[in-house]
Parts: C-alpha cells; sequence; structure tokens
C-alpha cells in the first residue's frame, strides 16, 4: 500500500468517526497506521540499498587506486 491508500483509509475512518461509529473508525485507522509503517519501512530499505551501493562503488574506486 502507498501513500495514497493511507490517506483513503484515514478519510474512511474519518467518516465512521463522524457516524460515531467508532469500532470500524478504529478498524481502518489501525490499517491506516499500518499502511504508512509499511511505506517508511520500504522506503528505509531502498535507502539502505543506495547507501550499500555508494559504499561497493567507493571500495571499488579505492581499490583501484591503491593498485596503482
Amino acid at each position: 500500500m502507498g501513500r495514497a491508500s493511507a490517506v483513503n483509509l484515514l478519510d474512511i475512518a474519518r467518516c465512521y468517526a463522524t457516524m460515531k461509529k467508532g469500532a470500524q473508525a478504529k478498524k481502518y485507522l489501525d490499517e491506516c497506521l499500518a499502511s504508512i509503517d509499511e511505506g517508511r519501512e520500504i522506503e528505509q530499505l531502498r535507502r539502505t540499498a543506495i547507501v550499500q551501493q555508494h559504499r561497493s562503488e567507493l571500495a571499488r574506486k579505492l581499490f583501484t587506486l591503491n593498485q596503482y
């Protein structure tokens, strides 16, 4: 799920809260929060992969320089 899904779930939760249907609102709010957490985890994994790629490239360049 992405950010748009989280926003949609939050909108649904707000509607249920307005109608004073707390159990349904809580369900959608919990799904919204889970979606946001999942998005953060994916973003962190992406950033970690980029950092590892840069480290690998730097190590390769340093190795090449040290050969001369």
